[in-house]
């Protein structure tokens, strides 16, 4: 529901009702979004790890903290 509240899918109201209803089209668009914003933050991580010369097994370390 913050997704939809923060404006990330768009969504429709039919009359009163409280139900909200999306396209599924949006819906994936979002998915390929998150997936590319959280792919290229993970790059971005990479890089500066990489310039402190920190280990992949350091990095990967890292990273299972977020799964």
């Amino acid at each position: 529901m913050r997704m939809l509240d923060n404006g990330l899918i768009p969504y429709t109201r039919l009359g009163s009702q409280s139900y909200r209803y999306m396209r599924l089209d949006d819906v994936l668009e979002y998915k390929k979004r998150s997936e590319h914003d959280r792919r290229e933050a993970f790059d971005q991580v990479h890089e500066i790890m990489d310039s402190m010369d920190v280990s992949d097994s350091v990095l990967a370390d890292y990273v299972q903290q977020f799964n």
